[in-house]
């Protein structure tokens, strides 16, 4: 089998801070054919070929084709074949597939393509563009948005060329009052689900969090991009004006955050005393 991908789990520490996690395991996404595995192992690692494969407890069976492509239903849009060899492709976490919601990354993936056919609709400059779906046997093997520059999270750390930032916070507040003009909540407004063109024009990307204002539901957002104000339960606008408000405080002093050192680490929180998964998400990727 082939290592595909290797990810720290931490949970939270019960009776701890809010911030305060420690190591569970590793996760471990393994490739044979065309047929692909789940294995966890204690070995603290985030690069696929430092696994120790003979540590690994394997799941079986295999991660079900049904539970992360979803059927391909007439209302969606197939993209023209040319925008799909240029475009980006989005496919599904496989390595977030938990099998006690085996269908999940699905229904994920089929709620991203319905939003991603509104902003197709209603196309704006600081909003991600949408180009439809490629489809394998009937089934959504990947979504297609428009490939954009570099991250803010890259160019905050890794270039050297001076950004305006009031210009990009700008940016960013156009692209979610039109997602909110269309009564979409985001939901994970932080610097990595922003992109940056060639002219550094801001656009906003990563629409799997999306809901409907009002929707009911854990909205997840992500790790450290959250504050008081962000409803866990319900999807409202002040969701994402509290992102935008983090992604301000983070420009003024970028250094706090530690992106650029977090590695490829997942972090749960926990309910109650019943070790229930409250949130998981990628604080950097």
């Amino acid at each position: 089998m082939k290592v595909l991908k290797a990810t720290e789990i931490e949970i939270q520490v019960e009776g701890g801070c809010p911030d305060d996690f420690e190591f569970s395991h590793s996760s471990v996404l393994l490739q044979d054919g065309d047929k692909f595995y789940l294995a966890r192992t204690l070995q603290r690692t985030t690069t696929a070929s430092n696994v120790d494969t003979s540590r690994l407890e394997i799941e079986d069976p295999p991660i079900p084709v049904e539970g992360y492509r979803p059927l391909f239903s007439k209302e969606l849009t197939i993209a023209p074949s040319l925008m799909a060899e240029e475009c980006w492709k989005k496919v599904p976490r496989l390595s977030s597939y938990n099998s006690r919601a085996p269908t999940r990354l699905g229904e994920v993936m089929l709620q991203e393509a319905r939003i991603g056919e509104m902003l197709k609709d209603n196309p704006h400059p600081n909003v991600a563009t949408y180009h439809g779906c490629i489809v394998r046997e009937g089934r959504i093997a990947s979504l297609c948005f428009t490939r954009y520059h570099q991250t803010l999270v890259y160019r905050i750390y890794h270039d050297p060329r001076r950004l305006d930032t009031q210009s990009c916070l700008q940016e960013i507040k156009k692209g979610i009052e039109h997602l909110h003009s269309l009564g979409i909540v985001h939901n994970d407004i932080n610097p990595s689900n922003v992109m940056l063109t060639v002219d550094d024009t801001a656009v906003i990307i990563d629409f799997n969090s999306c809901r409907k204002k009002g929707e009911e539901g854990y909205m997840a957002g992500t790790y450290m991009w959250t504050d008081a104000s962000y409803d866990e339960n319900r999807a409202d606008f002040q969701n994402d004006m509290c992102g935008l408000r983090k992604i301000r405080e983070w420009l003024h002093n970028p250094a706090p955050f530690h992106w650029n050192g977090l590695g490829d680490r997942l972090r749960h929180k926990q309910r109650g005393h019943h070790g229930q998964l409250r949130r998981d998400c990628f604080i950097c990727r």
